[in-house]
């Protein structure tokens, strides 16, 4: 009887339990897929309500790294061909920092460099991969058990023909066996990746709209004071105000070039911590700023430690402790006025934007330069025209005196005695000068008349 009841029941139990196990997986699925759902939801809100991009960086790390369960994650940005470590949650791994705010070659990081290119998530096993030293470090190769890198991608991710920004990393230190890469986690580290490339692209462009718009400002400010004002020292030091809050450099001065002397002499300066920057004037040619103005082309040296070129004033700089320089002409009306220098303590590594926006700032210097330089001259010319004029008129009166010894010196004295009684009228200095003339040239008419009389005594 019991083999009986058992022959028939077997089969049914078999199916029983095999639609027990299946139920088990649905709902295990549906399970997970709900978290996942939950977990991308509530990152897709927190990144929606923020444009920061630095918080935006920090709020995937930290998702990346609570949802998938792994040691770290880290954002590397793309910047040109260099990848940028941004950002990594938590701070910090154990005794590993990471390095954040590294720029590296992206040729040198062919594991890096192949995720970007693919469109899939790329896995990679710490202990049994090669890697140079460049990769290892961002990485952390000798810390982690296994890696996942993620390109982040903007546009149609499927056709894999979308813009690559940037590469989510993810690291496990912990034992192998726990293989948190598994396939039914790609998709939900698929997910954020396209998640996250679409937040930081918008920041991106956040970004750049409110520093066009800060550019804007600064220029307008800048052609404001121009306009108004012909003091040069005044208008270069508005341009430089500028030049600092908007590059973010910490130091930068203008050098005028003098044609004659073929100097490049200081006019201003600001961030500079000592007055050494005024005291060395450079000749063309020589010296970063003499090379400068003398190929009229920007000169860049990325570190000042490292650079074999003459720095003439490199003695003088040394309490400064200034490592990289930019060094930019002032051109107008093809002529160099002069040149535009900035100085940071730390390296520096500008895209074409910042470039760009420096070099507008230093056609800001130049047309101030130009305008002064022009004023200048004019009122040189309108002051020496002036000066020859009442020369001339002088001339005119003391001919007259030596026409007529009896009224000699007469005319200079109803001059003198004019502009003292135009004075106490409190005329204007335009308007005295005007009676003066006026004063010396009362007699002019004496002249035609004794010209008259000596050409025709008889009369």
């Amino acid at each position: 009887m019991y083999y009986i009841e058992k022959a028939i029941t077997s089969p049914q139990r078999r199916r029983f339990e095999s639609r027990l196990c299946e139920r088990k997986r649905v709902e295990e699925e549906i399970r997970s897929r709900t978290e996942e759902l939950s977990t991308l939801y509530k990152l897709s809100r927190s990144l929606a309500e923020v444009n920061d991009l630095n918080k935006i960086l920090e709020l995937v790390n930290q998702g990346a790294v609570e949802s998938i369960r792994v040691t770290f994650a880290q954002i590397a940005l793309l910047e040109g061909s260099e990848l940028v470590v941004r950002t990594a949650y938590p701070i910090r791994a154990h005794k590993h920092f990471f390095p954040v705010g590294n720029h590296v070659p992206l040729s040198a990081l062919p594991h890096c460099e192949r995720a970007l290119e693919g469109n899939e998530p790329v896995i990679l096993s710490a202990g049994s991969q090669e890697f140079v030293d460049e990769e290892r470090e961002i990485l952390l190769a000798d810390y982690v058990k296994s890696l996942c890198l993620v390109p982040l991608r903007v546009g149609n991710s499927v056709q894999n023909s979308g813009r690559i920004i940037g590469l989510m990393v993810l690291g496990e230190a912990r034992s192998e066996m726990r293989e948190p890469f598994k396939q039914e986690k790609i998709r939900l580290i698929r997910s954020i990746g396209d998640q996250a490339a679409i937040a930081i692209h918008r920041a991106q462009l956040y970004e750049q709209t409110v520093r066009h718009l800060r550019h804007l400002t600064a220029l307008r400010e800048i052609d404001k004071v121009i306009i108004s004002s012909l003091d040069l020292r005044l208008n270069l030091a508005k341009v430089l105000t500028h030049v600092i809050e908007q590059t973010g450099v910490d130091a930068a001065d203008v050098l005028l070039f003098d044609p004659g002397l073929q100097m490049l002499e200081y006019v201003t300066g600001l961030g500079f911590r000592t007055k050494n920057i005024e005291k060395v004037s450079q000749r063309l040619g020589e010296g970063y700023a003499g090379r400068v103005a003398h190929e009229v082309q920007m000169v860049h040296i990325p570190d000042l430690a490292n650079d074999h070129d003459i720095f003439l004033r490199k003695a003088l700089l040394s309490s400064e402790e200034f490592v990289s320089y930019f060094g930019v002409p002032l051109v107008i009306k093809g002529q160099v006025k002069g040149v535009l220098e900035v100085f940071q303590r730390e390296q520096y590594y500008p895209d074409e934007e910042w470039i760009d926006f420096l070099n507008t700032l230093a056609g800001q210097a130049a047309i101030a330069i130009d305008n002064a330089t022009l004023f200048n001259s004019l009122q040189r010319s309108n002051s020496e025209l002036t000066m020859a004029y009442d020369a001339t008129i002088e001339g005119w009166s003391h001919a007259l005196d030596l026409r007529d010894n009896e009224t000699e010196g007469h005319t200079l004295r109803v001059a003198e005695r004019t502009v003292k009684l135009a004075q106490s009228f409190n005329f204007s200095e335009n308007d005295i000068l005007q009676i003066r003339w006026g004063a010396l040239l009362h007699d002019i008419g004496k002249m035609g008349i004794l010209m008259g009389y000596c050409s025709n005594p008889a009369r």
